[in-house]
């Protein structure tokens, strides 16, 4: 074999043997939306990785420095915050066209998806509030709310979890946790605003 053969057979095994590893850091690196974008998180980036960089960059990173798993790690990261990424444009951006995150989509909102929901939950809530206790309203909003944000609810109010337990349990950011309980307390608060003075 030829040198350069040689060095694509060492890049493929190194690949071989990180891939797994890959697979849970594209996990949790997409935290709760795991299931919509890790697996083209991981792939996108492995495709722009093995299309775009030259062969010696490829033996560096994965043979030379061993450092794959570090290069792929930050590179699915930013690929999925920055909305200049391709993988946004590509993949996630349409994404979110197909499922109708849009505006037009929420007639009767002012476009935020969030207020989408308080609308239509409370439209089915308006026929039972009338027999309903405050704690009885509080179980029954917090049953019809999206399991992320019941979890959130649970965890810090009826557990006394701190934010830093929410954020190693669940391996979430901690700006994010703190954004999540107050746009979830918010949806309760909506739900339950007739027993708000």
């Amino acid at each position: 074999m030829t040198e350069e053969e040689n060095m694509r057979v060492a890049i493929n095994r190194a690949i071989t043997r990180h891939y797994p590893k890959m697979i849970k850091d594209s996990k949790r690196i997409c935290s709760y939306n795991a299931d919509k974008w890790a697996e083209d998180l991981l792939s996108f980036h492995l495709a722009e990785f093995l299309e775009k960089k030259p062969l010696e960059y490829k033996y560096k990173v994965c043979v030379t420095d061993d450092a794959l798993l570090q290069y792929m790690g930050r590179a699915m990261s930013m690929g999925l915050k920055s909305s200049a990424s391709p993988f946004w444009h590509q993949i996630r951006k349409p994404m979110y066209n197909n499922r109708g995150i849009y505006e037009v989509d929420y007639e009767g909102s002012n476009g935020d998806p969030i207020d989408y929901e308080v609308d239509h939950i409370n439209e089915e809530f308006d026929t039972a509030k009338k027999d309903l206790s405050k704690v009885d309203c509080v179980e029954w909003a917090l049953e019809q709310m999206h399991y992320y944000d019941k979890a959130l609810i649970e965890q810090y109010y009826f557990k006394n979890k701190t934010y830093n337990d929410i954020v190693k349990y669940y391996g979430i950011p901690h700006s994010a946790v703190v954004r999540d309980i107050k746009k979830a307390v918010k949806k309760l608060q909506e739900h339950c605003k007739h027993f708000i003075v």
